[in-house]
């Protein structure tokens, strides 16, 4: 009776031991700034920026996917695998084109974090259309009839 229970209190240990061990190798992503300003900008230009993130866990960070809440931005890593205690960036391009007003575009990068399996970084500003041309209808319906 008592070597099975000493038999079980070394199993446990080692039980525990190496589960410290799996949670202790994890990557983990941190992003120096999670909100760019850009201000503002004429219609038309394109904002570009620079997110740095770092691996502050200790495991290989694989960024798995990056999605933007926009057709107008586009993001690309500067890689896929980032180790332990390095660096990466994430290049934000943000197309204003057609765009007026207030603007904010969140980048939300997929990886193999398990405290944080999405990030999300965002740019925001103001894109100043310039003077344009306003239609107003009244009455706020309009019934052209049938055009061929």
């Amino acid at each position: 009776m008592g070597k099975i229970r000493v038999l079980y209190a070394v199993m446990g240990i080692f039980f525990f031991v190496g589960l410290s061990q799996v949670e202790a190798a994890n990557p983990r992503i941190s992003f120096q700034d999670k909100v760019y300003n850009f201000g503002t900008v004429k219609s038309g230009a394109e904002v570009i920026h620079e997110f740095s993130f770092r691996n502050e866990g200790d495991a290989d960070l694989v960024i798995t996917d990056v999605k933007t809440s926009c057709g107008c931005t586009a993001a690309v890593t500067s890689a896929k695998t980032i180790a332990p205690g390095e660096k990466g960036t994430l290049k934000v391009t943000f197309n204003t084109r057609g765009r007026r007003g207030h603007q904010t575009k969140t980048i939300t990068v997929s990886s193999n974090d398990p405290a944080q399996p999405q990030a999300a970084v965002r740019i925001a500003g103001e894109v100043d259309a310039g003077k344009q041309p306003r239609i107003t209808v009244t009455p706020m319906s309009l019934d052209i009839g049938v055009i061929q």
